[in-house]
């Protein structure tokens, strides 16, 4: 059965890896939630601080001066730990997958960084999504990286701002100082200067990139994975658990498979989502897939080790004769001065390329509401250069205008037809408006006096006699 697992993840395509604290254990850093973990460290150390070893991850630490000085100091401790220690296999198994193309994305609740020192790219520096990496995201940020708090730049941890956490102080933000400074100088009121924390995510915090890691999952689910790999991780924050049970569901959408691996089993609501649970050690487990890998797909395993300078063109190598350089294709290209329009009838021939004259404004079209109607022609529209005649445009029919007010000279308007003598004229009249009418509608200009009698003027033949 677990031959059967692992040849379904070394043959997988599109890979979801979503890990926590438990692939770290290994290289010397405690996780958080089992007997021996920081939770629990933070309790003995600090008994009279905290009553619990969630508090010192919480939010609401930064409302007491001592509890936020004590907040820093063990940052700046667990920060030390982690330079100190060095990727775990699971971590390089995860890079395994990236470098062989299989790693559709890996997310994170580390806050080490081991990711990044692997190579996995991670933690983006730009604007929208590259903000957190193609890669790897970070679910709870990063303790290489500090943020201010009142403007949110983002800098490196360097060694002098982990010293001065050690101690229980925050540095100032270089961005607020520098800020301050200016206006200072030109005689402006001075700016409030931010101090800098660990760019890590406590509990009831928003997640500054919340909106940017749900367009990526969106994305990847889009892309339809077929593995679903949790490693690691207890399953316990609220926002991690929606974030794998919509993995899941799309993986077993496309036939995939859900494998968790983790010392301790997942709770019961996990039974319909879960495929296979390995319970034991991330780094034993991975060690085994990675055999079963070699000798299911020993191509994937294969490396070039010499490489010589020269390039054979794909004509040489299927034996067609010598090849062709690549520059001639391009010059050929530039060398172009003709053009042949093949969807006109009336030009076979090719003309010369007209170009345009350097600063020279470009012309507008002309909208075609302002233009005169256009008729349509029996045939192609020739250029003036060749000489052939344009085809003339049907002859514009006059119409008679609409009856006007009597008394008018264009009020009666004959038929374009010539009439019997005997043809019989009725002049039908309809008088205006009441005046209740009239001062019901008001007197705008909208709404004008009509005309005294408006006239419409009827024919009629004479019955045949």
């Amino acid at each position: 059965m677990l031959a059967d697992v692992n040849i379904k993840v070394a043959k997988a395509k599109k890979v979801i890896v979503v890990s926590g604290a438990g692939i770290s254990c290994s290289s010397g850093i405690p996780d958080f939630r089992s007997a021996d973990g920081l939770y629990a460290m933070v309790k003995e150390k600090y008994p009279d601080a905290f009553v619990s070893g969630k508090e010192l991850f919480s939010s609401g630490l930064f409302n007491n001066p001592a509890t936020t000085s004590i907040f820093y100091t063990f940052i700046a401790e667990l920060s030390l730990a982690c330079q100190a220690a060095q990727p775990t296999r699971t971590h390089h198994f995860i890079h395994r997958l990236e470098t062989k193309g299989k790693l559709l994305r890996s997310y994170t609740q580390n806050v080490d960084g081991f990711e990044r020192r692997m190579g996995i790219e991670s933690g983006g520096r730009g604007n929208g999504l590259k903000k957190i990496g193609t890669r790897n995201v970070e679910l709870h940020g990063d303790l290489g990286r500090v943020r201010c708090v009142l403007c949110f730049a983002d800098y490196e941890a360097r060694d002098d701002y982990v010293e001065m956490f050690r101690e229980g102080e925050a540095p100032h933000c270089p961005a607020c100082e520098d800020r301050c400074a200016e206006r200072v100088n030109r005689s402006a009121r001075a700016t409030s200067i931010g101090t800098l924390r660990p760019s890590i995510v406590l509990y009831d915090e928003p997640h500054p990139l919340g909106d940017e890691i749900g367009a990526l999952q969106a994305h990847d689910m889009r892309r339809g994975p077929d593995v679903l790999l949790i490693m690691g991780t207890s399953l316990k924050v609220h926002g991690l658990k929606r974030l794998v049970k919509d993995f899941a569901k799309t993986v077993h959408e496309k036939k995939g498979v859900v494998v968790f691996v983790n010392a301790t089993a997942p709770s019961k609501e996990w039974d319909s989502v879960i495929d296979y649970h390995i319970e034991g050690e991330t780094d034993s487990w991975v060690e085994r897939v990675e055999e079963d890998w070699k000798k299911v797909r020993p191509q994937d395993w294969e490396i070039q080790t010499v490489l010589d300078g020269e390039v054979v063109h794909k004509s040489v190598a299927k034996g067609k004769g010598k090849a062709k350089p690549k520059c001639g294709f391009v010059l050929g290209f530039l060398s172009l001065t003709r053009q042949t329009s093949p969807r006109s009838s009336w030009n076979r021939t090719s003309y010369p390329l007209r170009r345009r004259r350097k600063n020279a404004p470009r012309l507008r079209r002309r909208k075609r509401r302002l233009c005169r109607p256009r008729y349509r022609r029996q045939g192609p529209r020739a250029p003036q250069h060749l000489g052939e005649p344009r085809h003339a445009p049907p002859p514009r029919l006059r119409y008679p205008r609409p009856l006007q007010r009597p008394g008018h000279r264009s009020s009666v308007h004959l038929p374009p037809r010539r009439l019997p003598l005997s043809a019989r004229v009725s002049v039908r009249t309809m008088q205006r408006r009441s005046r209740s009418t009239r001062r019901r509608r008001g007197s705008s200009r909208r709404h004008r006096r009509p005309p005294q009698h408006l006239a419409a003027v009827t024919y009629s033949m004479p019955p045949p006699t």
